[in-house]
């Protein structure tokens, strides 16, 4: 799940250019072997370029996503998993434990 924090916009019609910048939490819940559920929590920022288009819309052309950092939440309030520092190690440091988790999953993480 994502939820929007957040939006700026710059618009500049003459250049036929605008930015917008979404502040999101991405939330993800798990279930693994543990026997308890848990959330990761990652802030993150989308920074979108877009451009007019022939027709007077307007197009993203290209979305860059920054990670700015991430957390376990307990479900229950006090019953984390545990992520050795190895396991960590091989993601960025705003993105480790939502990687870390999906990668549990069998995710593909690309970085």
């Amino acid at each position: 799940m994502h939820r929007e924090c957040g939006t700026f916009v710059k618009f500049s019609p003459r250049q036929g250019r605008a930015l917008g910048k979404l502040k999101a939490t991405i939330t993800q819940r798990f279930d693994f072997r543990e026997r308890f559920q848990f959330d990761v929590d990652c802030d993150c920022r989308y920074i979108c370029f877009c451009e007019r288009d022939g027709d007077n819309g307007w197009k993203v052309r290209f979305i860059k996503l920054f990670y700015e950092k991430d957390k376990v939440v307990p479900v229950n309030g006090h019953t984390a998993p545990h992520f050795s520092e190895e396991e960590l190690a091989k993601y960025p440091v705003r993105y480790r434990f939502l990687g870390a988790a999906q990668a549990r999953l069998g995710y593909k993480i690309h970085i």
